[in-house]
């Protein structure tokens, strides 16, 4: 699997500073090795936004998998692509001004072990950036109901295609194609935008109009009702 011309125009696109790349749409080991190693495209933009500016810096992202190891096969596969050197405490730092960001679900816990973990095989923690959203306030996130919102499907050249994310953490893979939320008064059920059954889906916000302005009272209300049943 190639690595897609959406991640070349990010890196193109990107102004100056620090660029996250998530990179565990499918698999993150191909896409490393397109960014890092000579050759491909990917890896000749991201030198090129290296050197367009002192300061700038790329982290990857891989954000699914145990995090330990995962961190692990990050920091080798960059460090064959873009090469190490010891600091004065005798870890390595990579050669070029990239990283590792870990965001997905930490808390001290995780973020000791990985730290714990990179020490063990000699990598200096500067490698590292750590990122922290819900866990900082409250352990009551999107991941508490395995929650988030994705695209699934892109209208282009007047012909729809399908987007799904498969990471080699098959419980993060996402659904795929033009979708609609069926409702049996008891059960709600993604299925397929062609299946029978009246969509109880509502376009809410589209081309910078609000069609639907809901006040907090309604929402609240909605909330009740629907709370005790599952989502398929």
């Amino acid at each position: 699997m190639t690595v897609s011309c959406q991640a070349i125009n990010v890196v193109r696109s990107a102004h100056d500073g620090v660029l996250s790349m998530v990179i565990d749409s499918y698999d993150y080991k191909n896409f490393l090795r397109n960014a890092c190693f000579d050759g491909h495209q990917l890896n000749g933009e991201i030198k090129k936004f290296l050197d367009r500016r002192e300061g700038n810096k790329i982290v990857f992202r891989p954000d699914s998998g145990e995090p330990v190891s995962t961190t692990l096969d990050c920091l080798e596969i960059i460090e064959k692509g873009f090469g190490t050197y010891l600091n004065n405490k005798g870890y390595k730092i990579f050669n070029a001004n990239v990283g590792v960001l870990w965001g997905d679900g930490l808390d001290y816990h995780k973020i000791r072990d990985i730290l714990f973990g990179i020490k063990a095989h000699d990598w200096a923690a500067e490698n590292l950036i750590f990122g922290m959203g819900g866990g900082l306030h409250s352990d009551v996130t999107r991941d508490t109901q395995r929650t988030a919102f994705k695209c699934s499907a892109q209208y282009r050249d007047g012909k729809w295609f399908d987007i799904f994310k498969k990471p080699l953490d098959n419980s993060k893979k996402s659904k795929k194609g033009r979708l609609k939320l069926l409702y049996d008064g008891r059960n709600f059920k993604t299925v397929p935008i062609d299946s029978p059954g009246e969509d109880i889906l509502r376009t809410v916000f589209k081309d910078g109009e609000l069609l639907i302005d809901d006040n907090f009272n309604d929402i609240k209300s909605r909330t009740m009702r629907y709370n005790l049943y599952p989502v398929q």
